[in-house]
């Protein structure tokens, strides 16, 4: 007998990894590049056939959460790891 209080779980998971997902991992990475290079949210949705509302979702990270995480972190080391050159100073004037 269960009460009315009890939590049904249901095994899965969240964003590319829950059973009804309908985007995987390197779908939501190609939404979100799309529309940062300016591709519409209603082009994008037309092209997987799905509501607006479902990709601005994504987009706004309130669905995918963790890959949206996993992007950032993978961007942050790619920056860490790229060496940048310093502009040297110019010395002109200085006397």
């Amino acid at each position: 007998m269960t009460s009315s209080n009890t939590k049904i779980v249901i095994p899965g998971g969240t964003g590319a990894n829950a059973p009804r997902s309908n985007f995987t991992k390197e779908q939501v990475a190609e939404i979100r590049l799309a529309r940062k290079q300016g591709v519409s949210a209603m082009e994008i949705a037309t092209t997987h056939g799905v509501n607006v509302t479902t990709i601005h979702r994504i987009i706004s990270e309130r669905t995918y959460k963790k890959e949206a995480e996993h992007e950032r972190k993978v961007e942050a080391a790619i920056a860490a790891n790229t060496k940048q050159e310093k502009a040297p100073v110019s010395q002109a004037g200085v006397q």
